[in-house]
């Protein structure tokens, strides 16, 4: 029994370890990752990674693009690649709590030949884009995303109204000490005391400071 404690609480430590490196943020190795030209026009891409992790791929339109989501990678190290053509840019970031994305812009329509994640001890992410025409690309680009990735519509709000269109709404206080300022009344004993009016427009006000200063 006096070994046996030992080995389980080696054992303890070696499972809280795997679990930390499983729920840790994946890394990438620039030095072993990489954007490559082929000779047909299109692209391969390698990322190198620290661990494998879930991710998918879609393309995108206007402009044309690749994008990369993943849970989760810090995708610090990847600025480092050196972008090729049919690539124009790169750029990476958080997209949603637990996912983060990586943005590759293309130089024109591309289509997806080969896709895999790489696991073993050398994880990595592997792509290989190939040309296509305009009308494939825009099809594939135009593919509905899952309901739970889609973004929101935007919503439709008012226009802003133009300053001095409206009433100007002034509110009086009947328990001013004239200490200077004093905040808000919070009581309802005290907000019984207070009124709100409507005053006339700027313009309407400006009209009567005019005849005011006017004399015959």
């Amino acid at each position: 029994m006096t070994l046996l404690r030992p080995l389980l609480m080696l054992l303890l430590l070696a499972l809280s370890a795997a679990a930390q490196d499983l729920s840790a943020l994946a890394k990438v190795n620039p030095l072993r990752s990489g954007i490559v030209a082929l000779a047909d026009g299109g692209l391969e891409l390698k990322v190198a990674l620290s661990q494998p992790v879930p991710w998918r791929l879609r393309l995108m339109d206007n402009p044309p693009r690749l994008v990369i989501d993943a849970r989760e990678i810090d995708w610090r190290g990847v600025e480092a690649l050196a972008v090729v053509r049919p690539g124009v840019s790169l750029r990476a970031g958080a997209f949603r709590p637990g996912w983060s994305r990586l943005v590759m812009e293309l130089a024109g329509p591309l289509k997806v030949e080969r896709a895999a994640m790489v696991t073993g001890d050398d994880p990595r992410i592997e792509l290989v884009l190939a040309p296509t025409d305009a009308a494939s690309f825009a099809r594939e680009a135009a593919r509905p995303d899952l309901p739970d990735w889609a973004l929101p519509e935007a919503a439709e709000l008012p226009p802003p109204r133009k300053e001095g269109s409206g009433p100007l709404v002034v509110v009086t206080s009947a328990i001013c000490t004239g200490l200077g300022y004093r905040p808000a009344a919070t009581r309802p004993a005290t907000c019984a005391m207070s009124e709100t009016r409507y005053a006339p427009t700027w313009s309407a006000i400006a009209r009567n400071r005019a005849q005011s200063t006017t004399r015959e």
